[in-house]
């Protein structure tokens, strides 16, 4: 029952235009209230059958959340102990005499981790 409403706003200076656009989105899981006690009147139990829905809703968005966060903590930690094991790996190539393997699979090591982390970032921002 998501109810979208649309504000454009333009400003005009001496060189300067700006637009701003907002778009609100009601994502409410319950009518309004005139539509509640419209309904009411037809059927006494729908008000009642609409609580309970808008509750179960509810409940399946918070777990959804929740299990969103959980995997996204999860990845951070993966992802760390991966760039810590990277550089454990460079560090022992160092320590056993091959300086320069210890130091090229250092530095493509970070410009892997470095354009994972880009990339991942900007998957998450479309």
């Amino acid at each position: 029952m998501a109810i979208e409403q649309h504000q454009i706003r333009t400003a005009e200076s001496q060189n300067m235009y700006a637009i701003e656009r907002n778009i609100i989105i009601n994502d409410s899981l319950l009518p309004s209230a005139d539509e509640l006690s419209k309904l009411a009147q037809i059927d006494v139990s729908i008000v009642k059958w609409l609580m309970d829905k808008a509750d179960i809703e509810q409940e399946i968005r918070k777990k959804v959340t929740l299990e969103g966060i959980t995997l996204a903590k999860n990845s951070m930690w993966i992802a760390f102990s991966i760039i810590l094991l990277a550089m454990a790996i460079s560090v022992t190539f160092a320590l056993v005499g091959n300086e320069y393997l210890g130091i090229a699979f250092s530095v493509i090591s970070v410009i892997v981790f470095v354009q994972a982390f880009l990339r991942f970032g900007r998957n998450q921002k479309q």
